[in-house]
């Protein structure tokens, strides 16, 4: 019928422009080649999967290379902690900053022919890498001259900073912390103690500094000899009767 006949001339018509938008779109310069069972459509083209080279820790992030990078691939990178980005001036070269040290992050890297004007999921294809950021130097502290008391002595570290986590421990009685000032107690009078103090913060090397200290010396309480005492006593003797005759 007519109705069958223009039925089926749009179908063709359909099919034609299909089989020419394929054509058109799929063969993407050389990243294609003809399908052997229908040389007049050529297949698709294979994603291209990212390949990494090993990473290089920053000191807020870190970068890898895309060992298979290619101008003639799409790229676009997503990081699950601070940003990414894939370098234009150093191909394949992409870096993720923004973390605090030690930190890690996981890296998503997706690829797309650059032949295509829109993203065919078919031929996306993507690939992650996870890589830390650089652990942080050690805080670098001193611990000044101690202080004796009277059971011990007190000692003051040169730059406290309240972004470390503070421990302290000492050979002979016991020690505490204040802030920045740390009081060793317990010990007898000239008796003398090691203070080990540790610095330590999440993504960073511990520092360590240590000093010994001494505690006051005992206060000697002078002697009179022999006859001394019994000149005192005499004398005593004589102010107790002179108050008695009164």
């Amino acid at each position: 019928t007519r109705r069958q006949a223009i039925y089926r001339s749009l179908v063709g018509v359909f099919l034609y422009i299909s089989a020419s938008s394929t054509r058109a779109d799929a063969y993407c310069n050389d990243m294609s080649g003809y399908n052997p069972g229908n040389p007049g459509i050529p297949t698709l083209p294979t994603g291209l999967v990212p390949e990494f080279q090993t990473l290089t820790a920053t000191a807020d992030g870190f970068t890898v290379e895309v060992s298979n990078y290619s101008t003639e691939w799409v790229w676009s990178v997503d990081t699950t902690l601070g940003s990414a980005t894939i370098s234009v001036t150093e191909p394949g070269l992409i870096e993720v900053t923004g973390l605090a040290p030690g930190e890690s992050a996981e890296a998503t890297v997706t690829t797309r022919p650059a032949c295509y004007t829109y993203q065919n999921p078919l031929l996306t294809r993507e690939a992650t890498v996870i890589g830390r950021a650089a652990t942080g130097s050690a805080l670098t502290f001193t611990l000044e001259t101690p202080t004796a008391t009277a059971d011990g002595f007190t000692v003051k570290v040169t730059n406290y900073d309240t972004n470390w986590n503070w421990s302290v421990n000492t050979t002979r009685g016991s020690a505490t912390r204040s802030a920045g000032l740390i009081t060793v107690t317990g010990l007898a009078p000239g008796e003398s103690a090691a203070v080990t103090v540790d610095a330590t913060r999440t993504g960073y090397n511990a520092g360590t500094a240590g000093v010994s200290g001494t505690a006051a010396a005992a206060v000697a309480v002078p002697s009179l000899p022999v006859w001394g005492v019994a000149a005192l006593s005499g004398m005593l003797m004589i102010l107790v009767k002179k108050l008695n005759k009164k």
